[in-house]
């Protein structure tokens, strides 16, 4: 009989996450562990609790993120920037439902996380000429990408329609002083 596979971490988070997204935080960690074909009781002595794979599985850091912040400013790289994280955003948002749901908080040691990207976006656009502050622009910038995951969340492509590339786009032009 061949000797199963071990399952790797990523495929763990990645099962969870597909799992508890698509049921809930009350789906059984049976079902993940039937995506991931391994016993429950494997899954556990793997995950801990439920909770614990609960959040890790949806509670996603931004340090890698923090990164898309690095370079010298411009339009192109601005456009980059916010598809990165639109698609940050577009993951978390309902990781983030999910895990308020079950009562779960986020694992949090200093500032939330949508004050560090508001707070990076604003020093990164401190030296784009803007129509209006940085303060602004990243306030502006960061509640239209929330505000978009969270209507295409709830309530599909309906809810926030057309492609991202175009809306930020859009957006970009109404805030640099010299749209191109």
């Amino acid at each position: 009989m061949a000797r199963p596979q071990r399952v790797s971490e990523a495929e763990i988070l990645e099962a969870a996450r597909a799992t508890f997204l698509a049921d809930g935080a009350q789906a059984p960690l049976a079902a993940v562990a039937k995506k991931l074909g391994v016993s429950a009781a494997a899954l556990i002595h793997r995950a801990g609790s439920k909770e614990a794979l609960l959040t890790r599985a949806l509670d996603e850091p931004i340090g890698a993120l923090m990164q898309a912040f690095d370079g010298p400013p411009s339009r192109a790289a601005l456009e980059r920037l916010l598809l990165t994280l639109s698609a940050f955003l577009s993951r978390q948002i309902p990781n983030i439902v999910v895990l308020r749901h079950a009562g779960v908080a986020l694992r949090q040691t200093g500032p939330a996380p949508t004050v560090m990207l508001r707070k990076a976006l604003r020093q990164w656009l401190g030296s784009v000429p803007l129509r209006v502050s940085a303060e602004v622009a990243a306030e502006s910038l960061l509640g239209a990408l929330e505000a978009r995951a969270f209507n295409r969340y709830l309530g599909g492509v309906a809810f926030a329609p057309g492609d991202d590339k175009a809306f930020l786009r859009k957006l970009i032009d109404g805030l640099l002083e010299e749209a191109s």
